[in-house]
């Protein structure tokens, strides 16, 4: 029977980490040891476990200063005894079956170094129906299809893996630098697909992830730089293509500006790094802008200096990203070429900072339609349509993830700040649309304020014009996968609604809706 060993960071985790041990003692599988790692905790984290570890020899406690994730996970490994390893933070929680569920894969597919599953998210202690963050990949791959997948994005929750201990000694232990804190997982699974070895992904939900209101906007930054330093570190010309090649141009484009101006050491580093690997490409478009841009005085920048590419790249980060922005009428003729933000008797204004990835679209039509933040971060293959004196303006740490679609007509569209919209959400706004603080919607959520009239028969529904109603969503909501929301709904502050729903009716505060397979069908009663 095999032993796994379970390490388990801890840093003033008092609140969580009792939950989370006592998800590990619940495992039907028992075989294990559990290593709690006291990052120099100022709580009383440290005592709480070594009170736990005299009930069950199991769990050992090791105190340490603080090194942080990699490093408290390095501090595991090295006082690992088993022939697995699986990683789980204080604050979340496996579902009982995790581990054994896990090593019958192992005996079914011998071959399988690591394997990871799929999870439910939970927010503030309140379980939701929704699949983990991230898509998980269902079946076996070998290292260089995983390195090709995850060099796209991290597919892999470090909280579902379980990895044979001998893939330490071959690849040796986490990066513990500062820039690649809060992506060291990343980039043990970079390192273990690049060295061959092979990842199962299991479709089971085994864990719960549990997320934490404010701890989004404070991390972003951090995390933005360790994604680009990891992707950065591990691209290695003869697996990647040029698609990936490009995809981490992109996002060095969108990371880099912000970066340099809050972590100028860091940035340098990291673009040393890029340069180093071939990455990060000067663009003609951004040659063309320098050269245009004589107030900033480096017209006579020769390009085929080697010796200056990295003050030319560092100007044209600066350049297209604080000028530009800044100056969006008198530049937009540029940004049309290749950054695709399209503007038309419009304008934005810029009160924070305003962050988008080059494959995304921004579209600004007609007298006073206009585009207010204070700070907006949009990633990649998004839509933003702005049109017919149609408005939207957000607070700070507005985050819109990829292969979302907003869509603005003559309305008025309002979000708060720290607000979250996951993957493939859809905001449609023809009246108004509210959306309060700390609000986080998951993937695949749709908003209406409005809808097609429907009551003369015989008539089609297209030509009957629409009806409208104002749509407001309060602080502190949490919004499960796939709901959708109609007019005239107000959601109550401290709401969740589990995925799946259609939301008809307002909900007053710290209301719960769970998920539901009911229908309810009513007929249509024409005028």
């Amino acid at each position: 029977m095999s032993l796994v060993s379970i390490i388990m960071p801890a840093y003033n985790s008092a609140e969580y980490i009792i939950e989370a041990i006592e998800s590990v003692k619940n495992q039907t599988y028992k075989n294990w040891e559990l290593i709690v790692i006291n990052d120099g905790s100022t709580d009383n984290t440290a005592s709480i476990v070594e009170k736990l570890s005299l009930d069950d020899s199991r769990i050992r406690l090791v105190n340490q200063e603080n090194k942080r994730l990699g490093g408290a996970r390095n501090t595991g490994l090295i006082n690992s005894k088993g022939d697995w390893i699986a990683f789980l933070d204080s604050d979340d929680l496996w579902l009982p079956e995790k581990l054994e569920k896990q090593l019958l894969v192992a005996s079914i597919f011998p071959e399988a170094d690591v394997i990871f599953s799929n999870g439910y998210s939970s927010f503030e202690g309140i379980e939701v129906n929704q699949y983990y963050h991230f898509p998980v990949y269902n079946g076996l791959f070998e290292g260089k299809k995983m390195y090709q997948k995850e060099l796209f994005a991290n597919g892999i929750p470090v909280l579902s893996v379980i990895t044979k201990k001998e893939w330490t000694e071959k690849i040796g232990l986490q990066d513990e630098s500062e820039l690649a804190y809060g992506s060291e997982d990343w980039d043990y699974w970079l390192r273990l697909s690049k060295a061959g070895a092979n990842f199962y992904g299991m479709s089971d939900r085994l864990f719960i992830y549990r997320v934490h209101s404010g701890g989004m906007s404070s991390k972003l930054l951090t995390q933005q730089k360790g994604s680009i330093y990891i992707l950065g570190k591990n691209f290695d010309e003869n697996i990647a293509s040029s698609i990936e090649a490009q995809n981490i141009d992109n996002m060095a484009l969108s990371i880099l500006p912000l970066l340099f101006r809050e972590k100028p050491k860091d940035a340098n580093a990291i673009f040393e790094l890029l340069k180093s690997k071939g990455l990060l490409k000067l663009h003609d478009s951004l040659k063309e802008l320098i050269q245009k841009d004589r107030s900033r005085k480096i017209v006579k920048i020769n390009f085929l200096n080697k010796a200056v590419i990295k003050n030319i790249a560092l100007s044209l980060v600066e350049i297209f990203y604080f000028s530009l922005y800044k100056k969006f009428l008198k530049h937009a003729h540029l940004l049309n070429k290749q950054y695709h933000i399209w503007l038309y008797k419009s304008k934005i204004n810029i009160k924070g900072y305003f962050y988008i990835h080059p494959t995304s679209t921004i579209s600004i039509n007609g007298d006073d339609s206009t585009l207010t933040t204070f700070g907006l971060t949009i990633y990649g293959n998004t839509q933003l349509n702005i049109s017919g004196g149609g408005k939207i303006e957000t607070g700070k740490d507005v985050i819109i993830n990829r292969f979302c679609n907003f869509n603005v007509w003559n309305g008025k569209l309002l979000i708060g700040n720290n607000v979250l919209f996951n993957n493939y959400c859809s905001v449609n706004c023809m009246d108004q649309i509210s959306i309060g603080d700390n609000t986080w919607f998951g993937e695949g959520v749709r908003i209406y304020d409005h809808n097609h009239k429907f009551k003369e028969k015989g008539r089609p529904f297209t030509e009957q014009g629409m009806v409208t109603g104002k749509v407001k969503i309060g602080r502190n909501v949490w919004i499960g996968s796939n709901t959708v929301i109609l007019q005239n709904v107000t959601i109550g502050d401290n709401c969740v609604i589990g995925a799946g729903n259609v939301v008809y009716k307002s909900l007053s505060p710290n209301s719960i809706i769970k998920a539901t397979s009911m229908q309810n069908i009513e007929l249509i009663n024409y005028a």
